[in-house]
């Protein structure tokens, strides 16, 4: 029989193993996704520039304007669903930490074991991710859907 006193401290090691596994895994998939998240606000605020810049040209074609103004409501549209992205995607890492810090709590009171606590979940959270998830898709879609337009205008007034 094993002494309470080396289980106690195997369970301290197993404690900060979990920690830091669990840390890594979070730092990392927030990093890839709030750097994809900002490409796209870059990428569709980008978009909002040339085309201002295009408004600015002095194509007097009335359609040109129209088109434009289509493209810029588009690209608009998603810098601001990836910026709600954002702000959900650290909404998520923060609730992530939260649950984690759950888990982590409820192994050290003996209420689950070590491989509970590392696949431990909370369904609200993920609500957020695929709220997160849904703002990334269509801030993506605006993206591509504002530079089709774009460019399909350049070809035919510019």
């Amino acid at each position: 029989m094993k002494s309470p006193e080396i289980e106690g401290n195997n369970r301290e090691l197993w404690l900060q193993k979990l920690l830091e596994i669990v840390a890594r895994k979070r730092l990392i998939m927030y990093r890839f996704i709030s750097q994809s998240l900002q490409i796209l606000v870059w990428g569709n605020g980008g978009g909002v520039v040339l085309l201002l810049g295009f408004i600015t040209g002095g194509n007097s074609d009335q359609r040109a304007h129209w088109g434009i103004i289509i493209s810029l409501l588009i690209f608009l549209s998603g810098v601001i669903l990836a910026a709600i992205s954002l702000i959900l995607t650290t909404t998520v890492a923060i609730k992530e930490a939260h649950t984690v810090e759950t888990a982590l709590y409820r192994f050290l009171n003996n209420k689950i074991s070590r491989e509970e606590a590392l696949i431990y979940e909370n369904e609200e959270t993920f609500r957020w991710v695929n709220t997160s998830a849904i703002c990334g898709a269509f801030s993506a879609i605006a993206f591509i859907a504002g530079m089709t337009i774009s460019v399909i205008q350049i070809a035919i007034f510019f």
